[in-house]
Parts: structure tokens; C-alpha cells; sequence
């Protein structure tokens, strides 16, 4: 089995918010790494879904990237959108709160220019 330390001479670095040491999966976005897990994202979205249902071969090859047992998945999207996917899933109250607050300081400005005559 190979390690991703060990392959690449990049330096990568492991999410201070994002690395959950019962996770089950690791996602790579750029040089930083997220151990989180796979039933989250599966449970929200289809496309992760369906890559969790596919069985996995039972022997690794030297090609398997894993690091402390879990498979490492390269992704091609940026750090701040997957931070806010992963944020999404695991932080929602965050989400939720933010919606709130917009709704509070936008729906009376709203509700006061519709209410105009034109």
C-alpha cells in the first residue's frame, strides 16, 4: 500500500477543522487532506452515494492510496468550496443561522419595496 506522504513531494496538510479521527475517508482538495465520513456525504448526495456503493477489491494495489487505513480521494475542486460542502454537512446549525440572520436583515427591506407604489 502506498502513502500519500510518501508519494507526493508536495507537502500536504491535514484540516484543523475537518479531521475527524473515526472518519473513514479521506478527501484531498489541493494540498489538504479531510478525514470525514462517507455515510455523511453519501446520506446528502447521490454522486457520493453511488462511488460508497462500489464494491472495492479485496486486495489494494501498490496504485491505492490510504493513509491510516482509509482511502484517500483526489479531488479536483477548490479548498474553500469543499470546506464549505464538508461545513454544510457537519456544521448546518452554522448554515441555518447565517439564513436566518440574512432573512431578518433583508425580508423588511423587502417586504417595505414591494410595498411601494411605483
Amino acid at each position: 500500500m502506498s502513502h500519500l506522504e510518501d508519494q507526493s513531494p508536495a507537502k500536504v496538510n491535514r484540516s484543523d477543522l475537518y479531521w475527524f479521527n473515526d472518519g473513514n475517508v479521506i478527501l484531498q482538495a489541493e494540498e489538504t487532506l479531510y478525514r470525514v465520513h462517507s455515510f455523511m456525504f453519501a446520506r446528502h448526495c447521490g454522486v457520493f452515494k453511488d462511488m460508497f456503493s462500489i464494491p472495492q477489491p479485496s486486495v489494494q494495489t501498490e496504485a491505492d492510496l490510504r493513509i491510516e487505513g482509509c482511502p484517500v480521494i483526489p479531488l479536483t475542486d477548490k479548498i474553500e468550496d469543499v470546506e464549505n460542502l464538508i461545513s454544510l454537512l457537519y456544521d448546518n446549525n452554522k448554515w441555518v443561522l447565517q439564513a436566518i440572520h440574512f432573512l431578518n436583515l433583508c425580508l423588511p427591506l423587502m417586504l417595505h419595496a414591494a410595498n411601494k407604489d411605483p
